[in-house]
């Protein structure tokens, strides 16, 4: 059984505090309390074990404010962060926009909504965190939204039991959301991000088809619903013309939802526009650096430290004189193989010195073909990224062909 979950509440009111952490604790969590930011950073900061932050945005005289002291604690810990506050002002809200947090609730909302919001946040914070494990080299890829869609769909069975806090749910996120009738392509509803993503008041855009905001064709369309509602697909690349004309690449996650006895579509729209711009710009990238390694006889390589991976590009192959097959991937294993033994020594040695000072390092030094001529390349490594400690954990190179051996 999974133990309950801590909760550090920010909050200087000590009588608001005390009520609050008893409506959640007869929820089943347990309750840590700090009445100023400056003391919720040290719980931040040492070895407590916090689930999730809820941060008052106004701690009092004497104490930084909410948003101050949530930097701060994000800083020190990978933690979900909810505001909590009695301010509804659009100029305090805005302070938050900034800030890593998975929701804004405020105070006087019944402790069922608080629950609520909880549960999301755990939920939207797990999928991040599983996108990030899983996207280190590419930020925000497909994965982020896919896992993000199977915790939503883990939620409806829940969602069904209340619908009117579905809909509250709904209607706050920041997130843009539409429900769509899959017999007829309507939208049943939009929350307030939709409407100023695609810039329509809600009395128009609910009187509105997916057709009309598609610019693809019908057939397409209307597949991807029949897909979506039967379960045989839940996400989908298309393009939607906004309000102003302008056309943005979205991607579209859906789950299934039975709403007063209706089927509705349950739509995350996620404008990738600019991501699949980045990603395209990036392949070209990506292809012309082969085609100059190849011209120059220039190869790349990075070593993961931490898992003891080691990537090589295309060039690194025919250098080297290994075909993929026969590359382990394994830094010990290919120095053992492919580094001249005379010259093992001085490459350990550089890699050594690259991981305490992170600056690069020239080295020229001789590599053994499989045919067993000997090759003369010259080399230079240096940190691709840093640890939390200020550590390399990655190092990447390059190696150029100098000649044959004499």
């Amino acid at each position: 059984m999974d133990r309950p979950k801590n909760l550090l509440l920010v909050e200087d009111d000590f009588i608001i505090a005390m009520a609050e952490a008893r409506q959640l604790e007869a929820h089943g969590y347990r309750v840590v309390h700090a009445p100023t930011g400056e003391s919720a950073i040290e719980l931040g900061r040492g070895g407590e074990d916090i689930d999730l932050v809820l941060m008052d945005i106004d701690l009092g005289e004497g104490s930084i404010d909410g948003t101050e002291a949530a930097r701060k604690i994000l800083a020190l810990r990978d933690i979900p962060l909810l505001f909590l506050s009695s301010h509804t002002e659009k100029d305090i809200v805005d302070k938050t926009e900034s800030i890593t947090n998975y929701g804004y609730v405020v105070k006087n909302s019944s402790v069922t909504v608080l629950d609520a919001s909880i549960k999301m946040a755990f939920k939207l914070f797990e999928a991040q965190r599983l996108v990030n494990a899983a996207n280190m080299e590419i930020e925000r890829t497909n994965e982020e939204l896919r896992v993000t869609v199977e915790r939503l769909g883990e939620s409806n069975a829940a969602l069904a039991e209340s619908e009117s806090l579905y809909h509250a749910l709904f209607s706050d996120n920041l997130v843009v959301m539409l429900l769509v009738d899959p017999a007829t392509a309507a939208i049943v509803d939009a929350n307030e991000s939709a409407c100023s993503y695609y810039g329509y008041p809600h009395s128009t855009i609910i009187n509105m088809k997916v057709t009309d905001i598609n610019v693809d064709s019908a057939d397409l369309i209307f597949g991807n619903i029949e897909a979506a509602r039967t379960g045989a697909g839940n996400r989908f690349e298309v393009r939607h013309r906004l309000a102003n004309g302008e056309i943005r690449e979205v991607a579209v996650y859906t789950s299934h939802l039975q709403m007063e006895g209706r089927n509705i579509l349950h739509s995350i729209i996620i404008d990738i526009t600019e991501r699949k711009a980045a990603s395209l710009a990036l392949e070209r990238s990506e292809a012309e650096l082969k085609r100059s390694q190849a011209v120059a006889h220039v190869g790349s390589w990075v070593w993961h430290i931490k898992s003891n991976s080691l990537e090589w590009s295309d060039e690194m192959y025919r250098l080297f004189g290994i075909s993929r097959a026969d590359f382990t991937g394994d830094l010990a294993t290919v120095i053992a193989r492919a580094i001249h033994p005379d010259d093992r020594a001085a490459v350990e040695a550089s890699n050594q010195l690259v991981m305490e000072r992170g600056t690069p390092i020239p080295l020229e030094y001789r590599i053994v073909l499989p045919d067993g001529s000997i090759r003369r390349v010259w080399a230079e490594a240096g940190a691709l990224s840093l640890d939390t400690e200020g550590r390399p954990d990655r190092l990447s190179g390059i190696v150029m062909e100098i000649g044959q051996w004499r």
